[in-house]
């Protein structure tokens, strides 16, 4: 694992004198681990327990263990990286998603993972026709198609007015044609990628 409180990101208390993050290698078995947080649930200390960017391979091989299957995976999901058959395994298994990052490049400028994109998926000319269309921003006509592909969106902000769009999404909906012109934006560009600044290629 990457010890965050060691080095974090640049808007946390980042130590600039470090290039790269520092990685963990524990011995800490995925089942063992599992167990424990079923052991809270158990004492009724959390109600659900879920998992992050576990791929479906380590999901199945869960599923073969568990008492408790986890009830979300967090996944990295964006118009840039829609993992469509990903999606559809987690569905079939009654697996919640929550797509982080799912504004795309947004979040990684500055961390200097964006590849050079900027504001990237949201400066895409097919989402400003469709939020022009509808009087929404380009972001909340990214964040309602994340939520009407059945996944719970978590963007980041920390601006009052950016939280209060955010949220603001439950009053129209899109059509067939614009959630499928909107998937077809996808190039499989992942953003976060710890092989680039942790040296663990879990995604390759």
């Amino acid at each position: 694992h990457v010890p965050i409180w060691k080095r974090s990101p640049p808007e946390w208390k980042h130590d600039p004198a470090k290039d790269q993050w520092p990685t963990v290698e524990e011995d800490a078995p995925l089942h063992e681990t599992w167990a424990e947080l079923e052991r809270m649930v158990d004492l009724g200390l959390v109600r659900h327990i879920g998992i992050s960017n576990f791929q479906p391979n380590l999901v199945m091989d869960m599923l073969q263990y568990c008492r408790i299957p986890p009830a979300v995976n967090q996944l990295e999901l964006h118009p840039y990286l829609t993992q469509d058959r990903v999606l559809e395994f987690h569905r079939h298994r009654g697996i919640s998603v929550t797509a982080y990052s799912p504004l795309g490049s947004g979040s990684y400028t500055s961390l200097s993972l964006d590849k050079g994109q900027g504001a990237g998926v949201l400066n895409e000319p097919a989402v400003a026709e469709i939020a022009e269309k509808h009087g929404k921003t380009p972001a909340q006509i990214i964040l309602r198609w994340g939520l009407q592909r059945g996944c719970s969106v978590i963007p980041k902000s920390t601006k009052r007015e950016r939280l209060e769009q955010n949220i603001s999404i439950l009053d129209f909906e899109l059509d067939d044609a614009e959630m499928r012109r909107i998937s077809d934006l996808n190039c499989n560009c992942r953003y976060n990628d710890p092989a680039l600044y942790a040296n663990l290629p879990i995604f390759d």
